[in-house]
């Protein structure tokens, strides 16, 4: 009998934490002992995000979660309220769990976009004035761009030209080169079964992400019903990698003169400097994997789709291009220069898609009070760019296909909204914002110079309300027809 008392007197003290902490929590779903919200919630990843947006009219600063019996996370509707979390420190922090720390770490975060506080400052302050020294956002980075632009439109033109193509991480892996180059002066055949295991890494993780830290259980138990032990070799296979390319860089380092990449200056800075570890740099090479090829090469797909879509709108950019460029290949100068319409589609293109629904995760570093609502420390917050962008009140008409809505009243400008923040905005903003303006710029305007996009006579039409949606928001594979131009 005292093991029933002893287990009755747990749960109720259980139920009573759950109410004390639910009540003074940010509102929301329905929230049970133990498994919390999980019984409101249909999908998980950024489905939450985008499902969310349909509530914002109910919950319309904020709404919270709690995910199985630890996680707790708020949705940050209110666009103001967003922008003070976003550019303070107090929320800088990132979710320290067993993928970040075990599977993808060394028994810690590495890199830059899994780390917070003295690392994360670190690493992202190398990497940036780095990345810079070698191209990154300059003339030189424009050059491999559009070397790699061109090579994906030759192959696309030879292979299918006339024919059908499946829309499916068509641009990943040449997006994925550009910076790579960068990194590694190396780059990888479409064809290399190595890129293309990388990439199947990649796709699992977004995917499957955070699922492990809801319920830590499933690490041991149910492995292989939801991908665990997959995504487990996978990664591994992807550290494996990137731990050979580095060593393959730190034996050749002694007879170069100076870094011929990033790795050689990180690897140079690491030998003067034991802040610098082998293992951040690996963690930085899986940002840049992770990072560099996922989102831009999402939204490049769903740049077909819309052009598809909107054969007029197609039509308007490429007249555009023609009168600017003919067949010249883009530069630096040509940006904000007689192509306005085409950047106006590209950033419409953007916001329609919300590749990046909440960005990436922030997380309380201390207990503190939001709104009148107690938030503990390493709850995780999210801003709702996806809802930002789907606001009634703020676009008229979010749901309509539309580039004129960001071209100026004279027509040959571009108009700012403050709420386009497609790479996020604050403490934590994409450290990829420039190389991904000008990757979007320069593979939009060489696919509408070598190639028209058409709806598939053999299948359905692209549907933009269909999409998969783990970390980012990319197309459900399609179909459409080229035509060589």
């Amino acid at each position: 009998m005292l093991w029933v008392w002893a287990l009755s007197i747990g749960l109720v003290l259980i139920c009573l934490r759950h109410w004390l902490e639910s009540r003074r929590f940010p509102p929301g779903p329905s929230r049970l002992p133990i498994i919390g919200s999980l019984l409101s919630i249909k999908r998980y990843g950024s489905h939450i995000l985008l499902d969310s947006t349909a509530m914002n009219h109910k919950f319309k600063k904020m709404m919270g979660y709690f995910l199985g019996p630890y996680m707790r996370v708020v949705i940050i509707h209110d666009f103001e309220l967003a922008k003070k979390i976003a550019y303070s420190d107090t929320y800088s922090g990132r979710l320290i769990g067993m993928y970040t720390t075990t599977m993808r770490g060394y028994g810690r975060p590495t890199g830059v976009i899994c780390t917070e506080g003295h690392n994360w400052r670190t690493n992202r302050r190398f990497a940036l004035s780095t990345l810079k020294e070698f191209g990154f956002g300059n003339k030189g980075i424009w050059n491999i761009i559009s070397e790699e632009a061109g090579l994906l439109m030759t192959s696309l033109k030879d292979k299918f030209d006339g024919q059908d193509i499946r829309v499916d991480q068509t641009f990943n892996i040449s997006v994925f080169n550009i910076l790579w180059r960068i990194v590694a002066n190396k780059r990888y055949n479409p064809d290399d079964p190595e890129i293309l295991e990388l990439m199947q890494v990649l796709a699992k993780v977004f995917k499957n992400a955070y699922i492990e830290e809801i319920f830590p259980i499933l690490q041991y138990v149910g492995k292989e019903l939801y991908g665990h032990s997959v995504k487990e070799k996978l990664t591994r296979t992807n550290k494996a990698v990137f731990e050979a390319v580095i060593k393959e860089h730190k034996d050749k380092l002694s007879s170069k003169e100076q870094p011929e990449d990033f790795i050689d200056a990180y690897l140079t800075e690491m030998s003067v400097n034991d802040k610098f570890t082998k293992e951040d740099l690996v963690g930085l090479c899986m940002d840049f994997f992770e990072a560099g090829g996922e989102t831009v090469g999402s939204t490049l797909s769903w740049t077909l789709l819309y052009l598809a879509n909107h054969p007029d709108i197609q039509e308007q950019c490429r007249e555009e291009v023609k009168a600017r460029l003919g067949v010249r290949v883009p530069t630096l100068e040509d940006r904000g220069h007689g192509l306005t319409f085409v950047e106006a589609t590209i950033m419409e293109v953007q916001r329609c898609s919300s590749v990046a629904p909440g960005g990436l995760e922030h997380k309380a570093l201390e207990d503190t009070i939001i709104e009148g609502y107690h938030v503990k420390k390493g709850t995780l917050l999210y801003y709702n760019i996806h809802s930002f962008f789907n606001d009634k009140s703020y676009w008229g008409d979010p749901e309509n296909f539309r580039p004129e809505r960001f071209l100026d009243e004279s027509g040959s400008g571009l108009k700012k909204y403050e709420r386009f923040i497609p790479f996020g905005f604050g403490k934590r903003v994409c450290m990829g914002e420039s190389l991904a303006k000008a990757e979007l710029f320069i593979f939009t305007i060489m696919i509408l110079q070598h190639l028209r996009i058409k709806l598939s006579p053999n299948h359905s039409k692209p549907d933009p309300n269909a999409y998969e949606a783990g970390i980012t928001r990319s197309p459900a594979p399609f179909y459409v027809q080229l035509e060589a131009l």
